[in-house]
C-alpha cells in the first residue's frame, strides 16, 4: 500500500534557456510559431497532470484539499504555467467545488522562491557549482572522453558563429533544436549531419553535471533533505504534512535527483519528463521502501527504475535508501553558505 508519495514533477514548457548568440539564426521566428510553442507546452503540461491523476487516483482525493498537496515551482514563467496546466488536470472541480458552471477548472496555489535564492536553480545562481563543474571538464578521464570531439567543437563553432568549446555549449545548442522541433522547425542539414555526436555530447554534459558527491550536494542536497525529512515523518506515523509534493522545475532537476538517488543513466530528460519517489509500506511485513518511478515521455507508460545499491529490485529498502543518500543531503543553510545570493 502507499504510505506517502514524494513526487518530483519536472517539465519545461519552452525548454532550456539558450544563449543570445545561438538564438540569432532563428530570431525571425513568426509570432505564430511562438504561440504554437506555448500551446504545445500547455498541452504537454496538462497531460502531465492527467498522468499524475491516473497513477495516484485514490491516494489523492478528487477534491482539492490544501493540506494534501504542496506545489513548488522555479521563478520562471514556463514552470509556473506548467504547474497551473498540470493542476488543472489533477483537480478538475467535482460538483462540491465547481464554482462556475461553465468552467471545468479551479484555482490551486503554488509556491515560488525568488530567483536569487532558489536552490533548485543551482546551475544558474551558484558560482561554486559552475566553477566545480568546469573543473570536472579538466579531469584526465573527462579530457580523454572529450578529445575525440574536438573536430565537433570546431565544426559547430564554424556553423553557428559562436565559440563552442565545452559540452555545456553543445547541450544548449541541442536544447535549441529540441525547442524548434516542437513547432515543426527542423534543424538545418549541417546539424542533422552531426546530430548523433551532438546527442552524445549532451549525455556527456549530464554525466559531468552529476559526476561527484559535491556536485550532487549542490544540485540536489537541499531537495533530498526536504524529501527525507518528509518520508521520515511518514514512516514515524505523523500525518500532519502533505501526502504529495510536486516540483515544477527543469530537466537538470530531474537528472540531479535521479543521480542523487542513484537511479540515473546519463541522458537528457525530455520535456514533460516526470520523476517520482514513492514511499511504500509492505502489507504483510510493515517494512518501508522507496520506488523510483520515471515517465520519460509525456503520456507514455512510466517505469520503475532500479536504485543502484539496492539489489536491482523495484523497491529499495528504506534504511538502505537513507544510507545511500546520506552524503548528498544538505540543509538550506549549507546551500546558502556555499552559494550566497547575489
Amino acid at each position: 500500500m502507499y504510505v506517502a508519495v514524494i513526487a518530483l514533477m519536472v517539465a519545461c514548457v519552452c525548454g532550456q534557456d539558450v544563449t543570445q548568440e545561438l538564438m540569432e539564426p532563428v530570431d525571425d521566428l513568426a509570432d505564430t510559431d511562438l504561440v504554437l510553442a506555448f500551446v504545445i507546452g500547455k498541452q504537454r503540461s496538462y497531460r502531465i497532470g492527467q498522468y499524475i491523476r491516473r497513477r495516484y487516483d485514490g491516494f489523492l482525493s478528487k477534491l482539492y484539499l490544501p493540506d494534501e498537496i504542496k506545489i513548488r515551482t522555479t521563478d520562471y514563467d514556463r514552470t509556473k504555467m506548467t504547474a497551473l496546466a498540470a493542476l488543472a488536470a489533477i483537480y478538475p472541480p467535482p460538483p462540491a467545488q465547481r464554482w462556475n458552471p461553465n468552467l471545468d477548472w479551479q484555482p490551486v496555489p503554488y509556491d515560488t522562491l525568488p530567483y536569487a535564492v532558489d536552490d533548485l536553480l543551482y546551475w544558474y545562481n551558484c558560482p561554486r557549482y559552475l566553477w566545480l563543474r568546469d573543473r570536472h571538464y579538466e579531469l584526465p578521464e573527462v579530457v580523454n572522453i572529450l578529445r575525440p570531439y574536438q573536430n565537433l567543437f570546431n565544426y559547430l563553432s564554424e556553423k553557428t558563429g559562436s565559440n563552442i568549446t565545452t559540452p555545456e555549449a553543445v547541450f544548449y545548442l541541442d536544447s535549441l533544436f529540441q525547442t524548434l522541433e516542437n513547432v515543426n522547425i527542423w534543424p538545418p542539414k549541417w546539424a542533422t549531419d552531426v546530430m548523433p555526436q551532438i546527442k552524445e555530447m549532451t549525455k556527456i554534459e549530464y554525466a559531468v553535471e552529476t559526476y561527484s558527491s559535491e556536485l550532487l550536494r549542490l544540485a540536489a542536497g537541499v531537495l533530498m533533505t526536504d524529501i527525507v525529512n518528509a518520508t521520515n515523518r511518514a514512516v514515524a506515523g505523523y500525518l500532519d504534512q502533505p501526502k504529495m509534493r510536486l516540483y515544477s522545475a527543469h530537466e537538470n532537476n530531474v537528472a540531479a535527483v535521479m543521480a542523487a538517488v542513484r537511479a540515473f543513466q546519463a541522458h537528457q530528460p525530455n520535456y514533460g519528463a516526470t520523476f517520482s519517489l514513492e514511499l511504500r509500506k509492505h502489507r504483510t511485513t510493515g517494512r518501508h521502501g522507496i520506488a523510483a518511478v520515471y515517465s520519460q515521455n509525456t503520456g507514455q507508460p512510466e517505469e520503475i527504475v532500479p536504485i543502484q545499491g539496492c539489489g536491482g529490485g523495484q523497491l529499495c529498502d528504506y534504511d538502505t535508501f537513507l544510507k545511500l543518500v546520506q552524503d548528498i543531503m544538505w540543509s538550506p543553510e549549507d546551500f546558502r553558505m556555499a552559494c550566497p545570493s547575489k
